[in-house]
């Protein structure tokens, strides 16, 4: 999905994004870390096609367990 948005980002959000996939190899954060900011630049650029997507929300929120 990075690659939908890697020409309209800066040098800064590429080199954020970078640094999270490399925390995220070293089991430092969560996959969904990685998703939510993924999803957040779907809305910034309107890409509708990624926003369907059911990568961002595989199970309805009705599934869920209370934690």
């Amino acid at each position: 999905m990075f690659g939908y948005f890697s020409s309209r980002l800066n040098q800064k959000e590429k080199e954020h994004f970078f640094s999270l996939l490399e925390d995220f190899r070293k089991d430092l954060i969560e996959e969904n870390v990685i998703l939510e900011l993924l999803k957040n630049w779907s809305f910034r650029f309107e890409e509708e096609y990624l926003q369907s997507q059911t990568l961002f929300e595989p199970y309805p929120k009705t599934l869920e367990k209370d934690t």
